[in-house]
């Protein structure tokens, strides 16, 4: 019987690794340049589902209705396109009134880059990133509590568990003079 722990790769059953993302600002920024914004992509998901649903509900008579069948909707949603800037769109929301940007969370993005898949996404307003899943691993100590069993790439052990974590030119200098990020076997 396969029992899930939170916070680890349901896979191989290594602990997610854990970092502050003020401690790896140029992978912070590299995520939320590159990476999928999460949050916007729920939050258009749902617009759609929104749009689409109102759009069915008007009833006989209606101009609109009458012009817009069932797969014209299909179609009319797969038009708005992938690479549309979220901020465009977000700041044509708040334009109309539909959205406040100054009230909206944080985002969170997923990333994969050279065979880590990470994710970022904060806890109590601070940003932190997770290493899902990696080539490479590293001891260190737990989490607290706020990540159980989560690695804490903050804390480097060299007696600790070990975690996945991000490649050892993308992780903080205090670790790559120790060199005890290593590939996983």
């Amino acid at each position: 019987m396969n029992h899930l722990t939170v916070n680890t790769n349901v896979h191989s059953g290594i602990p997610y690794g854990v970092i502050a993302g003020n401690n790896v600002p140029y992978l912070m920024d590299d995520i939320m340049s590159n990476g999928t914004d999460l949050t916007f992509k729920a939050l258009r998901e749902e617009l759609l589902e929104s749009i689409g649903a109102h759009i069915l509900e008007r009833g006989p008579g209606d101009s609109l209705a009458d012009a817009i069948d069932h797969w014209d909707v299909d179609r009319l949603v797969q038009n708005i396109d992938e690479d549309d800037s979220a901020e465009d769109i977000l700041s044509s929301l708040e334009e109309a009134g539909l959205w406040d940007m100054d009230s909206s969370e944080e985002h969170e993005y997923s990333y994969e880059s050279e065979g880590c898949k990470l994710l970022l996404s904060y806890l109590g307003g601070a940003p932190v990133i997770y290493v899902i899943e990696s080539p490479y691993v590293a001891p260190c100590r737990k989490c607290s509590l706020c990540i159980p069993n989560a690695g804490d790439l903050d804390s480097p052990d060299s007696d600790g568990d070990f975690a996945y974590c991000l490649s050892p030119d993308d992780m903080p200098e205090d670790w790559t003079g120790q060199g005890i990020c290593r590939q996983e076997v």
